[in-house]
């Protein structure tokens, strides 16, 4: 898939994901081929990255998606600082269903293309969580 490929299924200009990729915050993985896997971590919680996984799966090409849930990591830190401190950690409910919402509609997006997501959580290993 080439960059105009990207630009026109994730709706982002080519320009911006040329400079995205100068910057550092995207990486091109040069061409895939059938019979590789792509591997794609995000923290994204919009689902429209999800779509050009269809054409890779389409090409013969395997997806792992690993999530990096933000949220998850946020509360740990405020748990841990309030250990710490002797502070009351506070809960935002209206954010915590919102994120489990967003989560819920990436994971039923994913099941979609029979695709399933592994997400990384404090205090747990990556290849513990890749296996199960």
């Amino acid at each position: 898939m080439d960059i105009n490929e990207v630009a026109r299924t994730s709706g982002v200009p080519a320009s911006a994901l040329r400079y995205y990729e100068e910057r550092g915050l995207i990486a091109s993985v040069g061409r895939l081929r059938r019979g590789m896997t792509a591997v794609v971590i995000t923290a994204s919680t919009d689902a429209s990255w999800i779509r050009p996984l269809a054409s890779l799966r389409t090409r013969g090409i395997g997806c792992v998606v690993v999530l990096a849930d933000a949220a998850r990591y946020a509360a740990y830190e405020a748990a841990v600082k309030a250990e710490a401190t002797g502070e009351e950690v506070r809960h935002d409910a209206a954010a915590e269903e919102a994120t489990a919402k967003r989560r819920r509609a990436i994971n039923h997006a994913l099941a979609e293309y029979e695709l399933k997501a592994h997400t990384i959580e404090p205090n747990r290993a990556l290849g513990e969580i890749l296996i199960s």
